[in-house]
This record gives structure tokens, sequence and C-alpha cells, in this order.
């Protein structure tokens, strides 16, 4: 690859990160800069879902398992929050552009899996 062909882009999301986002990717050499409550240690921090910056600038959340690998024997259930969705409708025939709100809801989709691993 030449010099020329490589695009550098600044991610804003890695200034004032909430520590309880930034622990899904960073691991701070001293425990006290994890700026967590209670700090994690190495190997948890290992086993922790991958998540990227555009995961939590879309609002997500994970909301029950932190752990990448999930042993199960049966039926499992991953929930992952969504933010606050605002639904917008207009009618297509009218020359207004008003745009009127139809409602407001939080999301919270589950993912369902069976069997064993």
């Amino acid at each position: 690859m030449r010099p020329e062909n490589v695009r550098y882009e600044l991610d804003e999301y890695y200034f004032m990160s909430d520590p309880h986002q930034l622990i899904f990717s960073h691991f701070p050499d001293s425990s006290d800069w994890q700026l967590l409550e209670q700090p994690i240690s190495l190997s948890v921090f290992e086993d922790l879902v991958s998540v990227k910056s555009s995961f939590f600038k879309y609002g997500l959340q994970v909301l029950d398992y932190r752990e990448a690998v999930i042993r199960t024997h049966g039926e499992l259930t991953v929930r992952i929050g969504l933010p606050s969705v605002k639904v917008y409708s207009t009618h297509p025939r009218r020359r207004e552009s008003r745009i009127a709100k139809i409602e407001e809801f939080n999301c919270v989709p589950k993912f369902l899996a069976s069997g064993s691993p």
C-alpha cells in the first residue's frame, strides 16, 4: 500500500468516553486508570465481548452478557439495549413538508439461541 492510499480518520468517540464503555476496548496498565468503581482483571477483560466505538456511538448497550463466549445447554436470551427511537410520518400527497411525531419508545431486542455449543 502506498502512502497516498492511506486515509486517517479521527474518531471523536475516544474523547471523554464513558469508562464503562471504554473498558470493552482498552485495558490500562494501572487499574486506577480504568476509572471504574470496581476495576476488572486482565482475564475478565480478555473474555469481554468485542465491540467497537460505533456500537456505543449508536447508543447500543450490552445488557445481559458481557462475555464473548456463552455456554448453554438450552435456550438463551441475549439482550442488547437500543436508544429511544422517534418515529415520524408524512403524508406523501401533501405539498407541505410537515412531520408529525407518532410515538417514542425504547427497544430491547432479544436474540434466542437454542442447543448446546
